[in-house]
């Protein structure tokens, strides 16, 4: 749940959109 761990989850733009 770090910042780190959200930054490249946006790579995959799959995860990225749940967060956003």
């Amino acid at each position: 749940m770090t910042f780190t761990r959200w930054f490249f989850s946006t790579n995959h733009k799959d995860i990225g959109t749940l967060y956003l």
